[in-house]
């Protein structure tokens, strides 16, 4: 909706949109907020290890985002959009 994608065209726009984005915790997005690092597209949320056992699903862990964020090696930002 931000971008105001329609068709093949708009996706220069769309992707500019999402680059830097953050996301809200939510039914869409139940692993908590998220964040999209603009330079490389990577998504940083808290994480969860988990364990299925009898049929019973337990968290054994969670790992803020934090905790798993790394710096980026490129930077997509500066690359021209290619077009058909």
């Amino acid at each position: 909706e931000e971008s105001g994608w329609k068709s093949r065209k708009d996706n220069p726009a769309f992707i500019k949109a999402l680059e830097g984005m953050r996301f809200k915790a939510s039914y869409e997005f139940p692993e908590g907020d998220i964040y999209m690092r603009a330079e490389d597209h990577q998504c940083f949320h808290d994480e969860s290890v988990e364990k299925i056992e009898d049929g019973k699903w337990t968290v054994i862990e969670r790992v803020p985002a934090k905790d798993v964020y790394y710096e980026t090696t490129v930077d997509y930002t500066k690359e021209k959009f290619v077009t058909e």
